[in-house]
């Protein structure tokens, strides 16, 4: 076989397996972008959803405590018409300041992984003293149904201090962290291990070739994307969830999204900054090369 004839069978042979190298090449770098993807949504999850500082950042931006207290008046306002008492029989039976406090320790244990209830002794208290000074001042007799309606709506005012002054979003935000910590570190671990085992093969299958950071470049685009796409897709979902909440929880909660998503465009932009450096190096390349 003369030399001519032994060059167009080697590259013939080299036409045969080059689409076989293109697909496997395409294989690795989809599994490469699902690594890299798996990576980045618990690390999103873990810096922003799950953070007990976004939460804390959620709360003083929305003004969460204030928003409660306001709310709460207007329920309190509520339950003494709805018992056929003046809306100011119960103003002020709670100062703004004790109610701060109490939310304040609520959150704070719930952002420890505790429940806290706020002691409503004092509020039941005062409650039945304004009521029962409202009947003297009118001359109205003590009776069973005066007393029992009494105690109903004291029971329903203590009732509406705990829902308002307990923090049980953040109670579940962090059990919920406990609960997926394990599975959230074995997940990155795992997708570390696999992006360190794909890029080697790539490398060794495209001999570290120009080829080899093409798909590795493709495979970061994708999941740079990807990652910006479930971000985008959850803020504009969650208002779905809260059309009969309150309106300081939504002010909370649009900010909580808010916040939680700041990590992910900054892992979306770190990782779109090394794709625009591999972009960058490979054209580089190929025009020095």
């Amino acid at each position: 076989m003369n030399l001519t004839n032994r060059q167009n069978k080697v590259s013939s042979d080299n036409k045969k397996r080059i689409p076989w190298k293109k697909a496997i090449g395409f294989m690795l770098a989809f599994a490469l972008f699902l690594s890299i993807t798996t990576t980045f949504l618990p690390l999103d999850f873990l810096l922003g959803f799950l953070s007990r500082q976004t939460i804390l950042s959620a709360t003083s931006q929305s003004h969460y405590v204030d928003g409660a207290y306001q709310q709460f008046q207007e329920d309190l306002e509520n339950l003494a018409k709805r018992y056929e008492l003046p809306s100011e029989t119960l103003d002020g039976v709670v100062s703004e300041n004790r109610f701060i406090a109490d939310s304040g320790n609520s959150m704070t244990a719930a952002l420890a992984g505790k429940h806290r209830t706020a002691d409503t002794d004092p509020l039941e208290a005062a409650i039945q003293k304004r009521i029962q000074q409202y009947f003297d001042q009118r001359g109205i007799p003590s009776r069973a149904t005066l007393r029992e309606s009494t105690k109903e709506m004291t029971a329903a005012a203590a009732s509406l201090y705990r829902v308002h002054t307990s923090f049980h979003f953040g109670e579940e935000i962090i059990k919920a962290k406990i609960d997926l910590m394990p599975f959230i570190v074995g997940m990155i671990g795992a997708s570390l291990i696999a992006i360190f085992a794909l890029v080697a093969m790539l490398m060794i299958l495209f001999r570290g070739t120009r080829s080899a950071w093409n798909y590795i470049t493709y495979a970061l685009t994708a999941a740079v994307a990807a990652n910006l796409i479930v971000a985008i897709v959850l803020y504009i979902g969650h208002p779905m969830e809260l059309e009969t909440a309150s309106d300081y929880y939504k002010t909370f909660i649009d900010h909580y999204f808010t916040q939680s998503l700041i990590p992910a465009v900054g892992i979306s932009a770190m990782g779109a900054a090394l794709t625009g450096a591999l972009v960058y190096s490979l054209r580089r390349i190929k025009r020095e090369g």
